[in-house]
């Protein structure tokens, strides 16, 4: 659960956050936890187990919206910009960071594919947005 939101940068030179501390494992990414380690390891039931409470997880954030929660840093885009073109922007930079002169296929592809078929922008939330059966691809 998290305690505190620190905007003021001059403590760790970035915005963070303070969060409640529990027991349990967090994936590592080195070497991806799809590739073996505790997610491999676990027992049937105890994958049952992670993809019930992901889904709920899930479920309870598709609750969060303006009417019971500040989403205003959801909409903190520059101006002219929407929120989806923000996201992409931003992966997009973070790409342009990580893959250090070397280009992945698969990523440009993709980064293609989202600028030759995105939607309309619509007003910037937390989740999803409530598509309809003509939203389906």
């Amino acid at each position: 659960m998290c305690r505190w939101l620190e905007t003021d940068t001059s403590w760790l030179g970035t915005q963070f956050l303070v969060m409640e501390r529990i027991d349990g494992e967090s994936p590592p990414d080195i070497p991806p936890y799809v590739f073996g380690g505790w997610l491999m390891d676990a027992t049937e039931a105890e994958r049952d187990t992670l993809v019930h409470n992901s889904v709920e997880v899930l479920a309870q954030v598709h609750t969060i919206d303006p009417t019971n929660a500040d989403l205003s840093f959801v909409a903190d885009v520059r101006d002219g910009t929407s929120a989806m073109t923000a996201q992409l922007d931003a992966q997009r930079a973070y790409y342009e960071w990580a893959r250090d002169g070397v280009t992945y296929p698969l990523i440009e592809r993709t980064f293609a594919w989202l600028d030759a078929h995105r939607p309309d922008d619509r007003p910037a939330v937390l989740g999803t947005t409530r598509a309809t059966p003509a939203d389906a691809v």
